[in-house]
């Protein structure tokens, strides 16, 4: 076991090299295309590395199932046109539920003592490559600011322990985005500037 463990490190190390030189040769579009082609020859081909990173993260990590106000949550930003770069604001369009297919919640990481390096990490592997999209910033929040809305933070811990969603939203679309545009009122834009 031992040795599969050194070997997954070492396969973890050459994925993270290789996504910074193939976004350098190919540009951004074809990268995240090849990329995750990449993804999947690994998981193909070497599926006992991704199952022991797995696992030794859920050890790890010791989160509670209870929420509480003070939790820094961030909802990652896959669109451009969610976000204003020159205002550093997030449009309140990044915290909307998709309310047309009967979706009242929205999906977001509880962050709290994680380094920057690591929220980046859960955006990119858990939301961004699965969607084949490019990940441009995050909007920070204090869990509070859901619940002082009638809103509800609830532990959802697929596809990881630090995940959670956002819910009890209006199933109205109007009261929905009321709803929506508080949240962005309160969080705080982060951008990606990552190589």
């Amino acid at each position: 076991m031992i040795g599969k463990q050194k070997m997954a490190f070492v396969l973890l190390c050459l994925w993270s090299r290789m996504k910074f030189i193939m976004r350098d040769y190919l540009g951004k579009k074809k990268y995240m295309a090849r990329f995750h082609h990449l993804i999947q020859f690994l998981k193909k081909f070497f599926p006992f590395s991704s199952t022991i990173l797995l696992n030794n993260q859920e050890q790890e990590e010791n989160i509670s199932t209870t929420i509480s106000g003070e939790e820094d949550l961030s909802r990652y930003v896959l669109f451009s046109g969610h976000f204003n770069k020159d205002k550093k604001t997030i449009k309140h369009e990044a915290f909307m539920p998709n309310i047309g297919k009967g979706i009242t919640s929205i999906s977001v990481f509880r962050v709290s003592g994680c380094s920057e390096e690591k929220i980046w990490m859960l955006g990119e592997k858990y939301v961004a490559t699965p969607r084949k999209r490019e990940l441009y910033a995050r909007g920070d929040l204090k869990a509070r600011h859901a619940y002082n809305i009638s809103l509800d933070v609830e532990y959802e811990p697929k596809p990881h322990v630090r995940h959670a969603n956002i819910t009890k939203f209006p199933s109205a679309k109007s009261q929905a985005k009321l709803k929506a545009m508080e949240l962005a009122k309160n969080a705080r834009l982060v951008l990606n500037t990552r190589p």
